[in-house]
């Protein structure tokens, strides 16, 4: 009884928001292309599908502490199954979730009504699980803190290990096997769901999983790092910042680790940014100096990225073991 008035709840707080939800994405003045075939597609599989996954929340989440804050400070780690991250994804369909006073908010109604690509790789997220179903995996969410910063002293004779540079033309998304570095924003995510569109918010924009993170890490301090496990990439793209553009679909067949993941590791950290300004009416580059000057906080904040997750044993793979998160 208490499971059925709690799904009768969470139905009527769905419809109350649903046609304001629908006014904000589906207005014909916006670009969100809803006309004709793309139109059907997503009235008689997407939003049904959508509104099915917000009623499977009592169930999903039937533990009061199945999603705890990852604090600031705190090492810690979050594991969900790839059902659960739906179940988050469509709440944020909807604007249902909570923000956090030091986390970001994630809801879609603002990149619904003001950015068409960035509303391709949603859609056709929540199309896929529709039609292919949602696996059976997880994904797991770290928070990675470095005790003592100002006392790290890095190996002088720590040799380099072996890699490959490659040409332009190939896209950090399409490396195999592969760890990959989200060079972030300190809140993770960046801007995303306000028309962000670089390196982080392209990455996140093709593997949605990444997304559910917004909703319970905090903003990273100068000596932390979020690695994210096994979220599945479902998109392509080309382009990059204002030319980003939804390219159609993609079939990830990266294998599964023992826990059930992808076998695929994103490690973000708070990346300096670093600009040309004007001085008395010449450009002066800055990032020389800049970056000399932040020498030794990129070291700190990439060795601990990488220490800490244990991934020396093999450099050219994305397996990691996730119980070494300290």
């Amino acid at each position: 009884m208490e499971m059925m008035a709690k799904t009768r709840e969470l139905r009527n707080g769905l419809t109350r928001r649903l046609h304001l939800s629908l006014s904000l994405s589906l207005s014909p003045s916006l670009p969100i292309p809803y006309l004709g075939e793309e139109g059907k597609k997503f009235f008689s599989k997407i939003l049904p599908f959508v509104q099915e996954l917000i009623l499977q929340l009592p169930v999903q989440f039937a533990d009061a502490k199945s999603i705890p804050l990852l604090r600031q400070g705190y090492p810690a780690k979050l594991t969900l199954t790839a059902h659960q991250c739906a179940v988050i994804l469509a709440c944020a369909f909807f604007d249902l979730l909570p923000s956090g006073r030091n986390c970001p908010e994630l809801a879609f109604a603002g990149v619904f009504s003001r950015c068409e690509e960035h509303s391709k790789c949603l859609l056709h997220y929540f199309f896929r699980l529709a039609v292919g179903g949602i696996s059976e995996r997880n994904v797991s969410f770290h928070r990675l803190v470095l005790k003592n910063a100002e006392e790290f002293e890095p190996q002088e004779d720590t040799k380099l290990t072996e890699f490959k540079v490659l040409p332009v033309g190939h896209m950090i998304e399409d490396a195999d096997g592969c760890l990959q570095a989200d060079f972030a924003n300190e809140w993770i995510g960046g801007g995303v769901l306000q028309a962000g569109c670089v390196q982080e918010e392209i990455l996140f924009l093709e593997k949605p999983e990444c997304l559910c993170s917004m909703l319970f890490c905090e903003v990273m301090l100068a000596n932390e790092s979020i690695t994210l496990v096994g979220a599945e990439r479902f998109s392509k793209h080309t382009g990059y910042a204002r030319g980003f553009k939804y390219a159609g679909d993609f079939k990830d067949k990266t294998p599964l680790d023992p826990k059930r993941r992808i076998s695929n590791v994103i490690i973000a950290f708070d990346a300096i940014v670093a600009f040309s300004v004007l001085v008395k009416g010449k450009m002066k580059d800055e990032r020389i100096t800049f970056l000399t000057k932040n020498l030794d906080w990129w070291r700190v904040r990439q060795w601990m990225s990488l220490y800490t997750c244990n991934l020396c044993k093999n450099h050219l793979s994305a397996i990691m073991d996730a119980d070494s998160v300290p």
